[in-house]
């Protein structure tokens, strides 16, 4: 019986062991893994930071012109309103004197 015991004892403490080892592996390729991402994302980040700089630096630009036309639109606006009024004086002036 004691015989028994420790041959289901033994088996249990293999299969056991088995289940580490497995889990162990997985644990040592996935960190593996995990560090060969870092240093790819570590080699990456001053590209990125480069780019982040040049994408603002391109908004600010951007904005800036975006300013200007619609300075140029109010000032175009204005100038047809302008327009029209002098046309229409004329208009009024050609029809009184008609």
């Amino acid at each position: 019986m004691l015989e028994s015991l420790e041959k289901k004892v033994r088996s249990e403490g293999d299969e056991k062991q088995k289940v580490y080892d497995k889990y162990m592996c997985y644990c040592k390729d996935t960190s593996e893994s995990l560090n060969l991402q870092l240093a790819e994302a570590a080699k990456s980040l001053p590209q990125l930071r480069s780019q982040a700089q040049e994408v603002s630096a391109l908004q600010i630009s951007l904005e800036s012109e975006i300013g200007q036309h619609k300075k140029d639109r109010d000032e175009a606006k204005s100038a047809i309103s302008s327009a029209a009024e002098i046309r229409k004086k004329e208009a009024d002036a050609f029809l009184k004197d008609s």
